[in-house]
């Protein structure tokens, strides 16, 4: 799974890494290791988009590649509603060229509009993939939602950028 698992984390406390399988995390911190189980959520995703006579509001389906190429900018509600909840993916359609990644296209900005937690959370993005951008949260986060503001970038994008 790509995402936060398996990534080395650092924390106060010290440094852990968090493995998952089979419903159950694996999380070390120095020489100790403890496993729990995990009752994972689908994390829901909700797009917004216009223009070009494409309007898309609160759908829980991605634009087409037909519909995509008439938005500049997609946005996207993301839900991660339990903390066991770790990645989202966001289809923008826009097909970006293979050299997208290197230019960290498409562009992105996040805000948070609510969560359980009183400070904020550890949120990645993943843009390897020229359709999806992976959205990851910390497994140790509690939920959160999340506005995510994509932008194509300035090849091939319209007269716009």
């Amino acid at each position: 799974m790509k995402g936060p698992l398996g990534i080395l984390y650092g924390v106060p406390g010290g440094l852990f890494r968090v493995y998952g399988s089979n419903g159950f995390l694996l999380v070390e911190s120095g020489l100790r290791a403890r496993k729990r189980e995990v009752k994972a959520m689908a994390v829901n995703v909700l797009y917004y988009a216009r223009g070009g006579g494409v309007t898309i509001e609160g759908s829980a389906t991605g634009p087409t590649a037909t519909q995509a190429q008439f938005c500049p900018c997609i946005k996207a509600k993301v839900v991660f509603g339990v903390q066991a909840d770790v990645q989202a993916l966001i289809t923008h359609s826009w097909g970006l060229d293979a050299s997208a990644p290197g230019y960290y296209d498409p562009e992105i900005q996040w805000y948070q509009i609510s969560d359980n937690t009183s400070y904020a959370p550890s949120i990645t993005f993943d843009v390897s993939n020229t359709n999806v951008v992976a959205v990851n949260k910390n497994a140790t986060n509690e939920g959160i939602t999340i506005i995510v503001i994509l932008r194509r970038g300035s090849v091939g994008s319209g007269p716009w950028q």
